[in-house]
């Protein structure tokens, strides 16, 4: 019972000392917050203040903005068009660099080619001198012939001219014999007109 006596005293005093301090709190915070206002406050009038010493300026810098806008879109008129310039020539650049590849591409073409034409070429000479080793034994042998027909040609030459030369013997031989034939023939004319003559008188001796 005492106990339930000394709780029943000492918790209200407690009660009102919790509250008597969370009202001084309440009070600290709500002074604290007040001069944090005035601060702010201050703060505030001192931008504005600061923001009111700066519009003329800023007035004066968008003025010059404003004036220096035509330009700078001239500018970059120039720009781009300096950049266009740039495109333009990276694009001539490329082409160059593609018909350089094209070119040099048609050059490694025309090597082949003539690298080709060159392996026909020595192939067409090694034929040349095979058929030229080839036809070697047959030219020899044509040129034996050649000389064999020669030889030949000369003995015929020689047998006509031996027999030329018979001939030009053989003639006198038959003039003679032709003259011969001439007197033969004479005195057979004569001998058939003795013997013509001869018949009547041969008629009246029988």
């Amino acid at each position: 019972m005492l106990l339930v006596a000394l709780l029943s005293c000492t918790i209200p005093f407690f009660v009102v000392l919790a509250s008597s301090s969370a009202t001084a709190d309440a009070i600290s915070s709500a002074r604290f917050a007040a001069v944090s206002a005035r601060v702010a406050a201050d703060s505030a009038v001192l931008l504005l203040c600061a923001a009111a010493v700066a519009l003329p300026a800023a007035s004066v810098a968008f003025v010059d903005a404003v004036v220096a806008l035509p330009f700078a879109a001239d500018a970059c008129l120039v720009a781009s068009s300096f950049e266009a310039d740039a495109d333009d020539a990276d694009d001539a650049a490329e082409l160059a660099d593609d018909a350089a590849a094209v070119f040099e591409d048609s050059a490694l073409v025309s090597d082949a080619f003539a690298f080709v034409s060159d392996v026909f070429a020595a192939e067409a000479d090694l034929a040349a001198a095979l058929a030229c080793s080839v036809a070697s034994p047959a030219f020899v042998v044509a040129v034996e012939a050649d000389d064999a027909a020669l030889s030949a040609d000369f003995s015929a030459a020689v047998t006509l001219a031996a027999a030329f030369v018979s001939d030009v013997f053989a003639a006198p031989a038959l003039v003679a014999a032709a003259l011969f034939e001439d007197s033969a023939a004479a005195a057979l004319f004569d001998a058939s007109e003795a013997f013509a003559d001869a018949v009547p008188a041969l008629e009246k001796a029988s």
